[in-house]
């Protein structure tokens, strides 16, 4: 929506309080915030919270091209916009998938616990005798090391399933927005 408002006559604060409103739901109250203040502080200063605000390394994109058109006129900022505008719809679409993608191995991963954590209270309750060797202080040693190796391996796999967000780069050393 800014891409196709920016060119008019309404400069850059008139074309954000306008299509605050129509902002997506994700994202609404930050911009529409930032509409609110924009009647009474610098564009500069809201685009710097608003960056802070979105806390996202495309939001910093998309107000660095904001606060260049503000300052210098940029004539290619439709076109700024609209790469911004695809690259947004592409994470989107990346995180999407790789979350379904890593849906089936933690589906996986939850049964076999399951059936491990059953088959041992399976074991815990009708076969004792099978049990026996764990009841002295080695058993219990060796069983704490195979409990400490299953959970380090649960714990590995749920690591490895993480993803690192991107970092910013509209951020100083204390943590704001620069």
């Amino acid at each position: 929506m800014l891409r196709d408002s920016m060119g008019t006559a309404r400069g850059v604060e008139g074309v954000l309080v306008a299509t605050a409103a129509a902002a997506p739901v994700a994202i609404r109250p930050e911009i529409q915030r930032m509409a609110q203040r924009l009647s009474s502080e610098p564009l500069g200063d809201v685009l710097d919270d608003l960056a802070t605000d979105l806390d996202h390394p495309l939001g910093d994109l998309v107000v660095t091209a904001l606060r260049l058109t503000s300052t210098t006129g940029g004539r290619r900022v439709r076109e700024v916009l609209a790469d911004l505008a695809a690259a947004a719809y592409a994470e989107a679409e990346s995180h999407r998938r790789i979350a379904v993608a890593r849906e089936r191995p933690r589906a996986a991963l939850k049964y076999t616990a399951l059936v491990i954590g059953g088959f041992v209270g399976l074991l815990a309750i009708f076969s004792r005798r099978y049990l026996e060797p764990y009841d002295n202080a080695v058993g219990q040693v060796v069983l704490a090391a195979v409990g400490f190796y299953w959970a380090a391996g649960l714990w590995w796999m749920h690591r490895m399933g993480r993803s690192n967000p991107v970092p910013r780069y509209l951020t100083n050393a204390g943590g704001g927005a620069a």
